[in-house]
């Protein structure tokens, strides 16, 4: 057993050291660690019970939060005979406010917006934009079901956490092969994309006749084809024989894996499960931030044979922890909210399925100063009991933590955010209080108490159960029996709850008009209806704004990093039916991320309306010299854009392209009436003409294959096709040119 003496030892890289520190146990568990590599150990743990105890001093407020969200939280006790209603006004407001921050974050096929720094950058930016809202909107990392978890729970938390990393996954496949050779079998011996491979291996000696098969192999195989001799002389009688010693397996068979996906992989963590340095007011400036995840010893050991994590047999014994241990209490608390059972309850013991069980495991994104010089670097550390499982640099480029944070309304110099319970709650205890005390007011109304003199010999049971014509048997008639009926509260508690819901609208800014639900208006006027709306959507823009700006358009700026990080090859994709290729080079560039924010307050409608009334009013400005047919043009494209018909070429026709075809037509007419007069045009009229079709058809249809590979028409081509320029001026179609390979002659 070696033992480390501190540090970096003399020669040795920090790779080296890295890997020391997951493989510091001998067989019998012993560490072998010294006293600096056993503080890195004991930081990681201590930042570990320090985000936790962190976590957990904010757990009653979430567990608050929610139990309002589900109307839970009023704190008013329920008693026999009473009213239990419960007033829901902060699941109102977040369920309302719900598809205004969903039409503006995903509600078209371009959900993210890429704008390029420099102008060069033009063409780059349109096909990342469409390679970023097909990942993100995909049925991969389904963007929709992500916003809408994430927009939604921090509105109730107010603080939203989301982690995007890049994932690379892969299926196994069997395969079978005949023949080969052993330069291709060291090759996939050494690859970690075969696995269990096994052949027969068999010498070939100089001077032996080489079979079919073998033959097939070495066409592939330049070291096999370099050891034989005769190759190609089968059709002269000549057999190929190997002029030196070669070695080939047969039957080879085994597994390979292969990448069935390799991209972004976005999730959104439960709050429980997310620790953070608890001094920062961001994720940027945290020394540490960590994601409690939990795994079966069977993800565990799969990611160890991947190569990606080690040690996974020293955490064997943490299998076996309490079960009470690593409840999650607050999931069990929302699913009691809810007035549902927590399904962990009734999970399978599983005690004979080791792959089965479960394990709390750490991951640890944060600072570390390995070698001692002061300079911190960034690091992810996997732990799980007390093992490093995985231990390495931060392996994104970005060199942050791979998380953002989501908070619908800031609070200054403070990490986490506010929710809509914080501002709804006590409205809603309110109205609870309220509602409950009206119903119970007019059910002793209906159903008032009595005073019975015990003596009168009074039908009890007749009292406390009557209905329309029973009788009521007594002794003594007079002062037997009397009502004893509370007053009426008439409508001064729905003046108190229309109080109430006033204040609320003023709060949240989701208001009757938003709804859609004021048919009293007092100003009916559309102006009027436009205006009351825009003045109560202003909290939910701010909102929105505050969401895109500190969240949303962070995640999308991590996405674009990603992949300018990871794709390493051309990748096709699809888009409107058609195939897109991005290549390596199409994402480099320096690219800005946008988010318009328009579609939570209905500003789409209204630019919509606007133009549509500019198109109303085309022709009349047309003739005053106001526009010109390109303006409507653009104008009618903005209003398609707006609507979310990113394919608006098939519908529409650009006035410049459309005069271009006219001035060709114009041009051909001319030469075809030259021509019927016997006489044929000047070969550099013929080169401007070719030159101006093709450049009109490939602005309009794009360059065919055809027309690429041709390209246009020399003056060769074309005085060929005029039969030569001393012809006398007679026009011979005896060939083509070759830039315009599907013109037919007759």
């Amino acid at each position: 057993m070696v033992i480390r003496t501190g540090g970096l030892l003399p020669g040795e890289s920090m790779e080296e050291m890295e890997t020391a520190l997951m493989e510091a146990y001998d067989e019998d568990g012993n560490s072998s660690i010294d006293e600096k590599t056993q503080k890195i150990i004991q930081i990681i743990k201590s930042d570990i019970d320090t985000g936790k105890r962190a976590n957990e001093n904010e757990q009653s407020n979430r567990v608050n939060n929610y139990n309002i969200y589900r109307a839970r939280g009023d704190d008013i006790s329920e008693r026999d005979g009473r009213s239990r209603i419960k007033s829901s006004d902060t699941m109102d407001a977040i369920e309302w406010m719900m598809p205004s921050f969903m039409k503006t974050f995903a509600g078209s096929s371009s959900a993210i917006t890429v704008s390029p720094v420099g102008t060069e950058d033009v063409m780059k930016a349109e096909k990342l934009e469409k390679l970023l809202n097909w990942q993100f909107m995909g049925r991969r990392v389904q963007g929709f079901n992500v916003l809408y978890e994430w927009i939604k729970t921090s509105l109730i938390y107010g603080t939203s956490i989301i982690k995007v990393t890049w994932k690379d996954i892969y299926v196994k496949k069997g395969f079978d092969m005949p023949v080969v050779g052993e330069a291709q079998m060291q090759d996939m011996m050494s690859s970690s994309d075969f696995i269990d491979i096994d052949g027969s291996p068999e010498d070939i000696m100089p001077g032996t006749v080489l079979s079919e098969d073998v033959l097939t192999t070495a066409q592939n195989d330049p070291i096999m084809l370099s050891k034989i001799a005769h190759v190609n002389s089968q059709s002269y009688g000549i057999q190929p024989v190997a002029v030196q010693a070669m070695r080939v397996y047969r039957d080879v068979r085994g597994t390979k894996k292969i990448k069935s996906y390799s991209g972004p992989q976005v999730e959104v963590i439960s709050p429980e499960d997310f620790y953070m340095d608890p001094e920062s007011r961001s994720i940027e400036e945290s020394q540490f931030v960590i994601h409690r995840v939990w795994r079966t010893f069977g993800e565990l050991r799969q990611l160890e044979q991947d190569g990606i994590y080690q040690n996974v047999d020293k955490v064997k014994d943490w299998v076996n922890k309490n079960k009470e241990e690593y409840n999650n209490h607050e999931q069990s608390e929302r699913y009691a909210a809810a007035g549902q059972t927590d399904p962990a309850i009734n999970a399978t013991d599983n005690s004979d399925q080791l792959a089965r069980k479960k394990l709390e495991v750490f991951e640890w994104w944060g600072l570390l100063d390995l070698d001692g010089e002061g300079l911190q670097e960034p690091y992810l550390v996997v732990f799980c009991g007390e093992s490093i499982l995985r231990m390495e640099k931060n392996p994104y480029g970005h060199g942050q933590a791979p998380f953002e944070v989501l908070r619908p309304m800031l609070d200054p110099f403070k990490f986490t955010g506010i929710g809509m319970p914080e501002l709804v709650g006590e409205f809603q205890s309110l109205k609870t209080a309220l509602l409950r005390q009206t119903l119970d007011n007019i059910s002793f109304q209906n159903n008032g108490m009595w005073l019975v003199n015990r003596n009168a010999g009074v039908d009890i049971n007749a009292l406390l159960n009557p209905r329309p014509g029973s009788i009521v048997r007594t002794n003594i008639v007079a002062g037997a029996v009397q009502a004893i009926t509370p007053a009426s509260l008439h409508s001064m508690p729905l003046s108190m709850i229309e109080l109430a819901d006033s204040m609320l609208q003023k709060r949240t800014g989701v208001t009757s008009y938003n709804q859609g639900l004021d048919a009293n208006s007092l100003n009916k006027t559309a102006t009027g209806i436009s205006k009351i709306m825009a003045a109560s959507a202003q909290r939910i823009e701010l909102i929105a704004r505050v969401m895109a700006e500190t969240g949303i358009r962070p995640l999308y700026q991590k996405l674009l990093m990603l992949n300018q990080q990871f794709i390493d090859q051309t990748v096709v994709i699809r888009v409107f039916n058609k195939p897109l290729e991005i290549s390596p080079d199409d994402l480099a560039g320096d690219f800005d991320v946008n988010v318009d924010v328009g579609g939570a307050t209905n500003r789409d409608e209204v630019r919509s309306q606007q133009l549509m009334m500019m198109i109303q009013y085309a022709g009349n400005l047309i003739s005053l010299g106001v526009m010109r047919p390109e303006n409507v043009y653009e104008t009618v494209k903005q209003l398609m854009t707006i609507w979310g018909w990113r394919d608006y070429e098939r519908y529409l026709s650009d006035p410049n392209e459309t005069e271009q075809m006219k001035q060709i037509l114009a041009m051909i007419e001319q030469m075809g009436m030259a021509m019927q007069q016997g006489q044929a045009p000047a070969p550099e009229q013929l080169i401007q003409a070719f030159q101006m079709i093709y450049q009109t058809l490939g602005q309009i249809i794009g360059p065919s294959e055809g027309l690429q590979q041709g390209g246009t028409p020399s003056s060769e081509d074309v005085a060929l096709a005029t039969g030569g320029e001393n012809n006398g001026g007679q026009y011979s179609a005896s060939s083509v040119p070759s830039g315009l390979p599907n013109l037919q002659v007759s």
